[in-house]
């Protein structure tokens, strides 16, 4: 839902106030239950001269408008205006019925007020003075902690919440059912929250606990100390909707509660056992499991009798994984102690047993109603008394009776004592593998941050994805979500998952494409390649996994030149070109394996080479990225390159890159296929397997003066800094650039989306741009952006990158100066190899060659310079020729002295 105008926004799209109680009307009905009943609360009121005080008044679901039109009324006045989230006491209607007036301290809702909790607030604030209004910077770092802590909840498998401005922070509402007196459960989630996301600029109110609490009316002005150009009112209002609106399980919250400072360890419930019915199920058991039942919504019937173990048998009308099988194929029982388990008897359900029974039917009353089980024996010990195995079904009995002594609970091989069902029963005698590598996919599938990348299992945790490359990468993850039992021939075990199962899994051809596929996965914002902004998460549509905040488009680029005013780039090209990378990380999902790398050279040291290519890593990651040292020897650098790759950067900066030697050049086959690859691929240390990526990556080359190989210079776009004297003495306006970027970079990618924003407006237009690069149109299409922008020199400087980078141009250009000068007119190949053995020169392309050898690559490397102009001073040049004497293997020069076109052979 995009974000929406309320009345009174500085904008010239405001709202009429008929449309605004509309709209408000609108969000309150998803706020307010049906027969709810709402307190209506403005604080700090000023009506005439008259001192500040609290108005408030009472009102249920059917009367929201008129709610709307109080509030309205009162926000000019009130310093806020506030509801409370729960439902109240319908008897407080009797207060002060669907109107607003003054109110003293007993006349409010209290906490012992609410019936229920409905809403779970988390409430992101930035740090300032608590009696003025936040500004803009202070008000983004309030949006990025609440993304932060959305992130973070729905990597726990919490839904989407509503996210709210409240006006000077942010809040994210989650749907919840919880008592209003849940002894301090709410009050602990908060605090755990505060303990990982609270910074120095931004808390996590640990105070929005209590069942009565208020929360900031929507449409209404928060109005904190007075109103400036820094600090403005500015008004509440939702931004983003889920749909559908999904409920918290009770279990997430309780097991994000536990992670407080200080929260009590979890306890287990006591069986009670004295009174019993002639099943042997405690009476209270019994009623816990009906009502559990009843209260999801799911239709089943109780066996008269117990099965053969004594269990009382609930007989499912039909199963929660496939409505299809039904009465009698699945059922949940329990034990005379208490303990449940459950079971479909269908091949398909294999494996699904009362943990899983329990998520897929997913009532949020589900863990409050959990029927007491005894203690837990522990997990990966092995339990010596465990039964083996049962025998078979007697014969005659019917497979699918729940009813059957050896009748399969998903945990009947762990025999009674096990505290809840596996997820994965590994029994190599009964089930084939292939079910088994099944199972294990079903668990990966349904835990929500599994992903199929590059060939490759990852797993996505906020901000960072892992690849699972190994047996024990893969049990531990598995483990992360799941319990693996083993059965054996002496008993059952529960184990991580062993190896040889493992492995099986890791080269299954298939079941590792049945998770969803991420084409790119990025940290800043991109266009899909039809042209949408992809949202925050994952878009099955695209296949692009978004993790990072949703961007707005801004208008102007006041950040960006902010940031790059005090670099001192040669041309205004090369600044442009800078801007034209920053673009193409926007652009991504169009140029996979099809943009260049960045060569950021200098004449000195201390220009800022390092700190622009680390400014790229801050605007894609978030954060600066570890650089990579470049090492002559290519397996050893593509390792260093696949350690960067498989901690998840997709920037990789080499950095001060300079060879050794004689021939201290930067030339890498490695770095050079890694440029224009559609997929990554490094061998890793301490695998046998490889790391595989999309290469989304942006490579990023800083070095001095530099001597780059003739297909290193080809892919890349130079960005070229150059400043006379001691750089030392150079000042920047904001002496932390890298600091800058991360501070503003949610404006510094609005900035950039902007620019694609309005070039898309304008028609797209193309620019006539000669680029290696353009196979998927980059240089065409990111020229264009740039145009459209009044940028300048795109890929102007192409001609002298390879003229003052590529040393093996450089040395022919030498051999040419020697041809122009000596008084032989021409020369054959098997002589000019004699001249570059005279000079030295090619030491790498020559290197361990005979003469014979280097005629025949010197013959070659001729043919790409013929018709090239060589420079010998500032008026004359030489061009290089094949004669066609001799088919063709004579060479000569020709001398141009451009102050009277003359020209001679040399």
């Amino acid at each position: 839902m995009s974000e929406p105008q309320a009345p009174g926004d500085p904008t010239p799209r405001s709202r009429t106030r008929a449309e605004a109680l509309a709209l408000v009307t609108d969000w309150l009905r998803l706020l307010v239950a049906p027969g709810q009943v709402v307190e209506l609360r403005a604080l700090k009121v000023r009506r005439g001269t008259g001192r500040p005080h609290t108005e408030a008044g009472f009102f249920d679901s059917e009367h929201l408008t008129e709610m709307a039109r109080a509030a309205f009324d009162l926000t000019d006045r009130a310093g806020g205006v506030y509801f409370t989230l729960n439902p109240l006491n319908p008897d407080l209607l009797a207060r002060r019925r669907f109107r607003t007036d003054w109110a003293d301290g007993g006349e409010l809702a209290k906490d012992k007020d609410a019936l229920t909790r409905r809403w779970l607030l988390v409430d992101a604030d930035p740090k300032r003075d608590p009696h003025i209004s936040a500004t803009d910077a202070e008000k983004l770092r309030s949006r990025e902690t609440a993304h932060a802590v959305r992130a973070f909840l729905r990597e726990r498998g919490w839904p989407e919440p509503i996210l709210a401005d409240s006006g000077n922070g942010y809040h994210l509402l989650y749907r919840v059912e919880l008592p209003a007196e849940d002894r301090g459960l709410v009050k602990r989630v908060l605090a755990a929250l505060a303990v990982r996301f609270d910074s120095e600029h931004v808390t996590i109110d640990r105070s929005v606990f209590n069942a009565g609490q208020l929360c900031k009316f929507p449409g209404t002005l928060a109005r904190k100390g007075d109103r400036t150009e820094d600090r403005p009112h500015r008004r509440a209002k939702l931004l983003e909707i889920p749909d559908p609106l999904v409920l918290v399980r009770r279990e997430r919250i309780e097991g994000l509660a536990a992670e407080a400072p200080g929260a009590p360890e979890p306890t287990h419930r006591t069986t009670r056992t004295a009174s019993r019915e002639t099943t042997g199920t405690s009476f209270t058991s019994r009623l816990l499991v009906d009502r559990w039942l009843t209260d999801c919504g799911v239709a089943f019937r109780v066996k008269p009798e117990p099965d053969a173990r004594g269990r009382a048998v609930y007989v499912l009308a039909a199963c929660p994984f496939d409505a299809t099988h039904a009465d009698p194929d699945a059922c949940v029982m329990q034990a005379a102690d208490g303990r449940l388990s459950a079971h479909c008897f269908h091949n398909g359900c294999t494996g699904h047993g009362w943990q899983a029974f329990k998520r897929q039917i997913g009532a949020p009353e589900a863990r409050h109603y959990d029927p007491p089980l005894a203690a837990s024996r522990g997990r990966g010990r092995k339990d010596k008394s465990r039964p083996k195995r049962t025998a078979p079904s007697a014969p005659g009995q019917p497979p699918n009776d729940p009813t059957a002594g050896g009748g399969g609970d998903g945990n009947e091989s762990a025999g009674e004592g096990a505290a809840e069902d596996p997820g994965v029963v590994i029994d190599a005698a009964s089930t084939p593998v292939g079910r088994t590598m099944s199972s294990i996919t079903d668990v990966l599938v349904a835990a929500g941050d599994c992903y199929y990348r590059a060939g490759q299992l990852v797993r996505v945790t906020g901000t960072t994805i892992t690849p699972v490359l190994s047996p024990p990468e893969l049990a531990g993850l598995l483990n992360h979500h799941t319990e693996v039992l083993v059965v054996g021939e002496k008993g059952s075990e529960y184990k991580p998952l062993p190896v040889n199962y493992a492995n099986t899994w890791l080269n299954h051809p298939g079941e590792a494409r049945r998770l969803p596929a991420i084409t790119l996965f990025t940290q800043n914002p991109v266009y899909t390649t039809d042209g949408r902004l992809s949202p925050p998460g994952f878009d099955p549509a695209s296949g692009i996994y978004y993790a990072g905040p949703a961007i707005e488009p801004r208008a102007g680029t006041s950040c960006l030149d902010a940031l790059l005013a005090d670099f001192c780039f040669r041309a205004p090209g090369d600044r442009t070109n800078y801007v034209g990378v920053l673009l193409t990380t926007v652009l991504m999902p169009r140029f996979v394996g099809s943009k260049p790398a960045v060569l950021f050279s200098g004449n000195q040291p201390g220009l800022g080479k390092t700190i622009l290519a680390q400014v790229i890593a801050t605007l894609r990651d978030g954060k600066p990225a570890e650089t990579a040292t470049y090492n002559p020897n290519d397996e050893e650098f593509e390792k260093r390159l696949g350690a960067v790759v498989h901690r998840g950067a997709t920037t990789i900066i080499v950095d001060n890159a300079k060879g050794k030697g004689r021939a201290a050049r930067i030339d890498s086959a490695c770095l050079e296929r890694s440029i224009t690859d559609a997929t990554l691929s490094f061998r890793l240390l301490g695998h046998s397997r490889e790391i595989r990526a999309e290469n989304s990556h942006v490579f990023c080359l800083t070095a001095n003066t530099p001597e780059v190989s003739r297909d290193l210079v080809t892919r890349c776009v130079l960005v070229d800094l150059f400043h006379e004297g001691d750089p030392a003495r150079r000042a920047f306006t904001y002496p932390d650039p890298e600091g800058y970027a991360r501070d503003h970079r949610a404006e510094l990618l609005g900035e950039l989306v902007g620019m694609v924003e309005r070039w898309r407006g304008a028609g797209s237009p193309e620019a006539d741009v000669a680029s290696r690069f353009n196979k998927k149109g980059w240089g065409r299409i990111v020229g264009g952006i740039l145009a459209h922008a009044g940028l300048p020199g795109f890929l102007a400087n192409a001609e002298t990158a390879a003229a003052e980078l590529d040393d093996t141009r450089r040395e022919f250009a030498y051999l040419v100066g020697v041809l122009a000068d000596h008084p032989q007119g021409t020369w054959t190949a098997a002589e000019l190899a004699a001249l570059v053995h005279e000079h030295g020169l090619f030491p790498t392309e020559f290197k361990d060659l005979s003469p014979r050898a280097v005629a025949t690559r010197l013959g070659i490397l001729a043919g790409r310079y013929v018709g090239v102009r060589f420079p010998l001073s500032r008026t004359r040049w030489a061009v290089f020729h094949r004669s066609e004497e001799r088919k063709g293997n004579v060479y000569r020069v020709a001398i141009t002295d451009e102050t009277d076109s003359a020209t001679s052979a040399a």
